[in-house]
């Protein structure tokens, strides 16, 4: 029992470093490097905020956003339109922009997006946990994060002296 206790301990606390780190990273591209959508190996994470890709995807998924050389009719793409980010599907595509829509929305996106202007394509749909990622990647998620690993950090430790006290 005491050996599945230190697993548990050591599972949280190294996800709790990595989401710690990654957020890290991510602030200091933001920050320092200017980066707008800022990604780890070419992966982005944004959180759905409106329903026009449902049933795809809802408010509240999180999706890990992909940069591709090329993008296609059919692949779900993110892309900046004024300061915010959306994510629809392409449905047509000409030399050097491509008309998108949202899967539940009746007409296209009112103007064509830039080719270079889409930030990657969807690689991946996590239903709901996007709200969580909101909260870690906000100041106070962050905050939180730090206060759980100085936590059980200290239990950890308490936890081994009393053991040896044993």
């Amino acid at each position: 029992m005491k050996r599945v206790g230190a697993i548990l301990r050591g599972t949280v606390l190294i996800f709790l470093v990595a989401v710690i780190a990654m957020n890290g990273i991510l602030l200091i591209k933001r920050l320092v490097y200017k980066e707008d959508l800022p990604s780890l190996f070419g992966y982005s994470i944004v959180t759905v905020l409106s329903g026009s890709m449902e049933p795809e995807f809802s408010p509240g998924d999180m999706l890990l956003i992909k940069t591709q050389k090329n993008y296609e009719v059919s692949d779900i793409v993110t892309y900046e339109d004024q300061s915010s980010y959306v994510t629809h599907r392409i449905i047509e595509e000409d030399q050097d922009s491509y008309l998108t829509k949202g899967d539940a929305n009746n007409a296209p996106d009112g103007k064509r997006i830039p080719k270079e202007n889409i930030y990657g394509a969807v690689h991946l749909v996590i239903p709901g946990v996007g709200n969580l990622v909101l909260f870690l990647k906000s100041p106070f998620g962050i905050l939180v994060m730090i206060i759980i690993f100085l936590v059980l950090t200290e239990l950890s430790f308490w936890w081994e002296k009393r053991r040896a006290k044993e």
